[in-house]
């Protein structure tokens, strides 16, 4: 029974990488992340936080105690399945782990986190972007 359940493991392991496998048609993800800011352009994100999505809107030029700007929303499946064919759409499964422009000093940088059950898309960029 042992070698069976690390063979199992093992294909759970190896296909939560996989860039072939395609994104969920429909409901949440187990994890969600998106974040940009930098430079004279404030922060932005967004954060799955068990149901509830979670948007977190920060200036550039907050003074000390300024508190972030928050919205929170419990998406409903049709928001969900929108949310996957935009993301297909988009070209998410295909995009790089990094985006680099290497002469660009300031300016913005981002980063998207999603996983799902036998999916994960890790990416992020210094000012720099997906062609989608």
């Amino acid at each position: 029974m042992l070698p069976r359940a690390i063979l199992l493991a093992a294909a759970l392991l190896t296909s939560c990488g996989d860039p072939i496998r395609p994104l969920p048609s429909e409901g949440a993800p187990q994890e969600l992340e998106y974040s940009v800011g930098g430079f004279a352009v404030g922060t932005a994100g967004v954060e799955l936080r068990g149901d509830t999505v979670v948007l977190v809107r920060m200036p550039w030029d907050s003074r000390p105690g300024t508190r972030p700007d928050t919205v929170r929303n419990v998406p409903s499946s049709e928001a969900w399945r929108a949310f996957w064919k935009t993301a297909a759409d988009a070209g998410v499964r295909r995009r790089h782990p990094r985006y680099v422009a290497e002469d660009v000093v300031d300016g913005s940088g981002w980063k998207l986190r999603i996983v799902t059950t036998g999916a994960k898309v890790e990416s992020n960029g210094s000012n720099a972007y997906p062609d989608r």
